[in-house]
């Protein structure tokens, strides 16, 4: 199995995943944790579609990927630690997923405008 295929059946897994335990905890805290497992297949989709795009116009699928999941998470967190203070316990006041997809959406968007190799 390609790389190509490993992010892309990965992404498609934690997203089913978070989903359903969004839906089976919907009573519970847990489900915060399902819906950051589902949040986290959706960045891997957007950064499988960015190595897609660089891919088609000769550029390094890998890299595109990496790009495109990796600091978009870290961004996210950071950008979420930035707004708010964290609780006592460390943990985060809100949720940084706004951040990160958004994140995610402009290297997608940087691939597209971006040249291709001839």
């Amino acid at each position: 199995m390609t790389f190509v295929k490993k992010i892309f059946i990965l992404s498609i897994i934690t997203l089913i995943i978070g989903l359903i335990g969004y839906f089976i905890f919907w009573s519970h805290w847990t489900r915060y944790i399902f819906a950051h497992i589902g949040a986290i297949g959706i960045i891997g989709l957007f950064a499988s579609l960015a190595g897609l795009v660089a891919e088609k116009k000769g550029l390094n699928y890998r890299k595109a990927a990496i790009l495109g999941f990796f600091p978009s998470i870290l961004i996210g967190v950071t950008a979420d630690y930035m707004v708010e203070p964290p609780r006592e316990n460390g943990f985060p006041s809100s949720c940084g997923g706004v951040v990160s997809i958004g994140v995610a959406i402009i290297v997608v968007i940087i691939y597209l405008i971006a040249k291709g190799r001839k």
